[in-house]
């Protein structure tokens, strides 16, 4: 039997005569605050100045020190002294999940009141997501705003500067920024060069193994985190190995593991770059399982990852699904090359059926019901791209009409300009690579329009002109539409995430 409840007592409750959110400055002299307006009665009586009531209640109380802190920065601009505020208000909580967002500001946003080159591509992320709030809510014959000048000035500033030495941590957490940067604008390929450098600096320290082994060392950690989420989700547009895998594949080499002994069936594999050791590649995709469902779990599981990004185990099936792509020309040069391919589309597959719902996803209070069709949206759109990877762009074959039917159930179901639309980019783009009626077109772009609003990205928008551009090719490709192709050549800058 459980606890008897108490009874109830008799005593008559006595409402609070004092509101536990007061003013600053009775907060900070420690004296009670009734709150009733401002300025509040204490601070009247006493002839102090008044701060008000706490706006920032909604946001972890380290905060106010933060800004307060970016305030009485003397070598910061004025200007830069906003952005950076702007970071910290919009931007963060946009990023991160509320319950990861003060990692970030604690461990990195911090260094940026220190070194420039952590600050300026800080920067220009919030210049250029607010270049993107006032393009959509001002008329631009209005208002001639400097944030979208702002917001290329530091990115140019912060990807040409030469800054001076310092720590490999602190090294490697502004490359990190500037791939963070560019891979939310979308308009270029300097995001693929730039994550090439920090893994540079990564081998410097000795790879991934030797980094993580400092557990006590937090930036280390969060650089880890963040290099292998990003790391992954450039993945799954290239098409080439994380290079995650090809330095696991170093570290099982120098201990003398063949891939023979890892339980996998050995095929070559081929990308697109000519930068990358083709050796390596031939191997890697045997690296998925080498980590582990442990190791691969606490990778993908990113605390910092985009909180409206893909994450945990459906991200490691995404992966599988890119480099199966990746195979693709060498398939019909041999038959057991066929076999083999055939072979890994069906095991993940067979991966992908098996896929529970998430318990945990970065996006608070969901419903069970809501959390169910965003999966649901997820796997319908992997289902979809596994086919179009083992049998081709034909939008008139029964299994793709299949999954639109299901994944645009699925988006349905998740309210319009709710928190959850924003991890929906990718299901949507697989979605409008096989729509041909026009209102299921209709119905994509107007979630993608709420996706754009909500999260203010330029990349969003991006990815909106591919759509129209894939939806352009119907008179030329008819039932065939190659939109990957087409984001390939026309949009080398866009990552699906």
């Amino acid at each position: 039997m459980g606890r008897p409840m108490k009874p109830a007592s008799d005593k008559p409750i006595k409402p609070k005569k004092y509101n536990k959110n007061g003013c600053i400055s009775c907060k900070k002299r420690k004296r009670k605050c009734e709150n009733e307006a401002w300025p509040c009665k204490l601070c009247a009586r006493l002839g102090l100045e008044c701060s008000g009531l706490n706006q920032l209640s909604n946001l972890p109380t380290k905060n106010d020190l933060l800004l307060q802190q970016i305030d009485q920065c003397m070598q910061l601009k004025e200007n830069e002294k906003l952005y950076l505020k702007y970071f910290v208000n919009e931007v963060a909580p946009i990023l991160f999940a509320k319950s990861h967002v003060h990692v970030f500001l604690d461990k990195v946003f911090s260094l940026a009141l220190v070194y420039e080159q952590i600050r300026d591509p800080i920067i220009g992320i919030a210049a250029t997501h607010r270049s993107c709030l006032l393009a959509q809510d001002i008329p631009p014959t209005r208002v001639l705003s400097p944030a979208l000048r702002d917001s290329n000035i530091y990115r140019s500033r912060a990807k040409l500067t030469e800054y001076g030495p310092t720590s490999e941590d602190v090294e490697l957490i502004s490359v990190l920024l500037l791939v963070m940067m560019e891979i939310l604008v979308g308009d270029n390929l300097d995001w693929f060069s730039l994550l090439k450098k920090a893994n540079r600096i990564l081998e410097r320290s000795g790879g991934i193994k030797a980094v993580t082994s400092d557990t006590e060392d937090e930036l280390k950690l969060i650089n880890i985190q963040l290099f292998c989420y990003l790391d992954f989700v450039s993945s799954l547009s290239t098409c080439n190995p994380p290079y995650l895998e090809l330095q696991q594949l170093d570290r099982l080499e120098m201990e003398g593991v063949s891939p023979e002994s890892l339980g996998e069936f050995n095929i070559v594999g081929l990308v697109e770059s000519d930068d990358i050791d083709l050796d390596k590649i031939m191997k890697s995709h045997f690296l998925a399982s080498s980590f582990g469902d442990r190791d691969t779990s606490a990778i993908l599981k990113i605390e910092l990852g985009f909180k409206f990004g893909i994450a945990g185990d459906i991200f490691k099936i995404m992966g599988n699904i890119s480099t199966l792509a990746s195979l693709r020309k060498l398939r019909q040069q041999d038959p057991k090359y066929e076999y083999q391919f055939n072979k890994f589309a069906s095991d993940i597959e067979m991966e992908l059926q098996n896929w529970d719902v998430p318990q945990e996803i970065n996006f608070e209070n969901i419903s069970d019901f809501q959390r169910t069709q965003y999966a649901l949206a997820l796997q319908w759109a992997c289902f979809l791209r596994l086919h179009q990877i083992r049998y081709g762009y034909n939008r008139d074959d029964s299994r793709p009409k299949s999954c639109l039917i299901n994944i645009l159930q699925a988006i349905e179901s998740i309210p319009e300009r709710s928190q959850l639309e924003g991890g929906l980019l990718v299901p949507l783009i697989l979605a409008g690579s096989v729509a041909t009626l026009e209102k299921d077109r209709k119905f994509i772009r107007r979630r993608m329009n709420n996706i754009s609003r909500t999260l203010r990205f330029p990349y969003v928008q991006r990815f909106e002109q591919l759509l129209v551009s894939i939806w352009d090719r119907d008179e030329l490709d008819g039932s065939f539409v190659n939109w990957a192709a087409v984001r390939y050549y026309e949009f080398p800058g866009l990552v699906m995430f």
